[in-house]
């Protein structure tokens, strides 16, 4: 089967989780014998690149809206630029628009794909999926976050003005019309005069709380499949935990941002100390706020952690891996509700033991006590009392490991998610 797969920073320029999940999906098709071409957004100074081959091809030739404020952002910003600036706004996502849209659309016209699948989109032009909505092929989207309430929601500046603005003079009237025609002939059909919703568009979340959130927008989602993440059992090797180690070893994966809430994993090894649990932390990831990394860095200082913490930048899937072999316990201090980490099942795979806050889909596959521990956010004195029971009980501490270990094996291995993903391909294809 030909599979097209449109998505932004396809790896190994990748923001996160998101992409490499993608592209363990994709790189699982490939190896079922799927034919397969990505076309994924340009090299990019805002992405982490780390190594990899590919026995298929990669085409990086789309654009990315802008992640930092650009001239006329700043000019529409201001009451006596506005209007300039709202114009180079919208000229610049309307060159932005056809580019892409003539990119994709070659694309889809050469292959003639039996399926489009859509991955991590939302960076990319808004008028995709309006472009999408007109074509005959089957459409799968993996739903990793919030990209499809972005999508349904907020329009950009082109469908604002052909569905948003009413002139009420038949002169301006008329002058619209005119330039919708217009760039309606220069883009050759693809950018739409009225927005549009896919009807031939398959969606699977990776959480039960994605899928309910984007039903509560409106989305038309209602038939929409959940189907959880899974990881490489063989990439994250199983290790036994006899005992915690002396001091506790700790790990925090994920990029720095307050939302992540690193900081309380820094006042939680504080707080063990203050009740004799001597404990260890490495917080790992991409830095995506300097003020907050600073912060870190100062609430380590006040504490007096600089032995005890270490802010490590992203690594390889191959050295996080390392850093779960050694670490005891991994600490999920997400205050993020939207979408589904795999860190908790990378932790569940490798052995640790997992403490997480619930968010980011983690209530949804922790089974409490069992597998791992659910906790109150900054619920402190609960871990406390939880390490210092896993410290004086080695056999639950070894219970519960190999149970998470096994729920992976179970129901969370990536060759099984990769079968559910191509499942979904086949049925999108068939009911079309």
């Amino acid at each position: 089967m030909k599979i097209l797969v449109i998505t932004s920073h396809y790896p190994p320029y990748h923001l996160g989780g998101y992409e490499i999940r993608g592209r363990d999906v994709v790189e699982g098709l490939a190896r079922q014998g799927h034919e397969i071409l990505v076309v994924t957004s340009r090299e990019s100074a805002d992405a982490q690149a780390t190594g990899s081959r590919t026995g298929y091809t990669v085409l990086r030739m789309l654009r990315i809206r802008g992640m930092r404020e650009g001239l006329s952002d700043r000019l529409a910003r201001r009451r006596g630029t506005h209007s300039l600036g709202m114009l180079l706004t919208f000229t610049r996502e309307l060159l932005f628009d056809l580019q892409d849209l003539a990119v994709i659309d070659a694309l889809n016209r050469r292959i003639r794909p039996d399926l489009i699948y859509l991955g991590h989109v939302t960076p990319l032009s808004k008028s995709v999926v309006p472009y999408l909505a007109g074509l005959q092929t089957p459409l799968l989207y993996d739903e990793g976050c919030s990209g499809l309430i972005d999508c349904w929601t907020a329009k950009n500046i082109w469908y604002k003005f052909t569905d948003e603005i009413v002139p009420g003079h038949f002169v301006v009237k008329g002058l619209k019309s005119f330039v919708v025609g217009v760039i309606g002939r220069l883009s050759g059909g693809r950018l739409k005069p009225r927005w549009a919703w896919p009807a031939n568009m398959h969606v699977f979340f990776n959480d039960e709380l994605g899928l309910r959130n984007a039903v509560a927008h409106g989305v038309p989602v209602s038939s929409a499949k959940v189907v959880y993440s899974g990881v490489d059992t063989e990439k994250f090797r199983f290790r036994p935990r006899l005992r915690l180690s002396v001091p506790v070893k700790i790990i925090v994966p994920g990029r720095f941002e307050a939302r992540k809430g690193q900081v309380d994993a820094v006042r939680l090894v504080a707080e063990l100390g203050r009740r004799g649990m001597e404990a260890e932390a490495v917080l790992v990831g991409a830095v995506w706020s300097d003020s907050y990394h600073r912060e870190l860095t100062a609430e380590i200082s006040r504490l007096g952690l600089e032995d005890k913490v270490r802010l490590l930048q992203m690594v390889t899937q191959g050295e996080l891996a390392g850093l779960y072999q050694v670490a005891d316990i991994c600490f999920f201090p997400s205050y993020f509700r939207t979408g589904f980490s795999r860190v908790p099942l990378e932790a569940m795979a490798s052995g640790c033991i997992t403490i997480s806050y619930g968010n980011e889909g983690s209530d949804e596959i922790i089974r409490d006590g069992q597998t791992g521990f659910l906790v109150p956010c900054a619920g402190f004195e609960r871990i406390a009392g939880l390490v210092n029971e896993l410290r004086s009980d080695p056999g639950r501490l070894n219970g519960i490991a190999r149970a998470a270990r096994s729920e992976i094996e179970a129901r969370f291995s990536l060759d099984r998610y990769v079968d559910s993903i191509e499942q979904l391909v086949m049925n999108a294809v068939e009911a079309t």
